[in-house]
């Protein structure tokens, strides 16, 4: 069933990648995709291998367990019973086959040696116990089931911890009884050792030395109005104060932070939109040098062009047939400026700045240029500037559809993650790792 789905899940991926392959006419593109194709196509023949090796049913009807150590399966088969069952899903528990004799007896033998030697923990031997002991439930990477009893039962715990007032200077001798079962199996094994009183650190003293302080010194103050803090313990000196409140700190903080958050999303708000403004003013580039050669070929001066591009503008604004322009707001911007009495050189000069973009500024240079020379080789010079303009928006529209290309990586490595799970999780689930 595993190995039915992979080859469809792989077949329909194929496909997918295919299809995109010759909507792409792009050489890169095209090798890239080949690449998916073929890295998913070797990744469903190894799966399917895998698939074909890992059946474990022979042709006699025998079905083969897992070795010794491994879990119990569950394998899922298929019966047919003669005019009963067809293709019957039939799910069998089939555990690992179990050791016996001299293998079952290592096998114990190791168990004990490995549960001594992970008792001792952080402990120095069995002879000199003074950190808690570790008491592990199952052994020999799972096989063994352990269980665990002392003799005197008040020394160490189950979680192996000491009892520490259970114990003096000259040691507990506790013996430690540990039954191992593998299934039905069961056998017993026994150890000594010698626990002591746990060592403790300077840090763990101090804080026992103030523990026993302080319950002696509730108890008789308990109808006083105060508790007497120590000022030495074991002849170390004390001092003590009261944790302030740092709650408007904090506070302070987090605003400073959201404040701060904020100020860097504005900027990165007013820096998209300025990029997105000078993205749009060069997609329109060629389009308004082009009206102003026009223009200026049938015979208008630079500034009754100007004024026609405007007006026209602002009817084809008025009555909805476009919507806002962002060179036309900058040329609409500049025609009051003259209508307010502005030079036409300052005009043009503030236009370019404006705008902002280096074909802009080119553009007023030009202008004022022709102007202050004479505007009689205007036109010529614009329409060197127009064919260099339709050169830039050709190479945008490259750049745009070489960006577009770029953001179809990920939807590709998407499918890609997607066809690796579904080819590899039934895999997994089949080899039961």
């Amino acid at each position: 069933m595993t190995g039915k789905i992979v080859c469809v899940a792989v077949t329909t991926v194929s496909l997918l990648f295919l299809f995109w392959f010759y909507l792409n006419k792009k050489e890169k593109n095209k090798k890239d995709a080949a690449k998916v194709i073929a890295l998913a196509g070797c990744l469903g023949f190894l799966i399917c291998m895998t698939e074909s090796g890992s059946q474990r049913l022979t042709q006699d009807g025998r079905l083969m367990r897992r070795v010794a150590g491994e879990d119990t399966e569950s394998q899922e088969l298929q019966l047919n019973a003669d005019g009963i069952l067809n293709n019957y899903k039939y799910v069998l528990e089939v555990e690992s086959q179990r050791l016996q004799g001299e293998e079952l007896d290592q096998l114990f033998a190791d168990a004990a040696e490995e549960a001594e030697r992970q008792f001792i923990g952080d402990n120095l031997s069995l002879d000199c116990v003074d950190h808690a002991v570790l008491l592990p439930k199952s052994l020999q990477n799972g096989e063994i089931k352990a269980k665990w009893k002392f003799d005197p039962e008040n020394v160490i715990d189950t979680d192996g911890e000491l009892w520490v007032e259970e114990t003096d200077e000259t040691g507990v001798l506790v013996m430690v009884a540990l039954t191992m079962s593998y299934f039905d199996e069961v056998r017993e094994h026994s150890f000594g050792c010698f626990v002591y009183p746990k060592k403790l650190n300077r840090v763990e003293q101090l804080l026992a030395d103030l523990q026993q302080y302080f319950e002696q010194e509730k108890e008789m103050s308990k109808n006083k109005k105060f508790i007497k803090l120590p000022l030495q313990i074991g002849g170390i000196r004390l001092r003590w104060s009261q944790k302030e409140e740092n709650t408007y700190q904090i506070i302070l903080l987090l605003g400073l932070a959201a404040a701060a958050v904020v100020y860097i999303q504005e900027g990165v708000r007013e820096q998209r939109k300025e990029q997105g403004r000078k993205e749009q003013l060069l997609k329109q580039y060629p389009d308004m040098v082009g009206k102003i050669s026009l223009l200026l070929g049938a015979g208008m001066t630079l500034s009754a062009a100007w004024e026609r591009i405007v007006l026209n503008y602002l009817h084809k604004l008025e009555s909805h047939q476009i919507k806002t322009e962002e060179v036309y707001e900058q040329m609409l911007h500049s025609y009051r400026e003259m209508q307010d009495g502005v030079g036409e050189l300052k005009v043009y000069e503030q236009f370019g700045e404006r705008c902002g973009t280096p074909q802009y500024r080119k553009l007023s240079m030009l202008i004022i240029q022709n102007l202050r020379k004479g505007s009689s080789g205007l036109r010529q010079s614009l329409e060197k500037e127009v064919a260099d303009a339709f050169v830039l928006r050709k190479n945008l529209a490259k750049k745009t559809g070489e960006e577009a290309g770029t953001k179809i990586l990920f939807p590709m490595m998407l499918m890609l993650c997607i066809v690796m799970v579904i080819i590899l999780v039934p895999a997994f689930l089949t080899l039961q790792i």
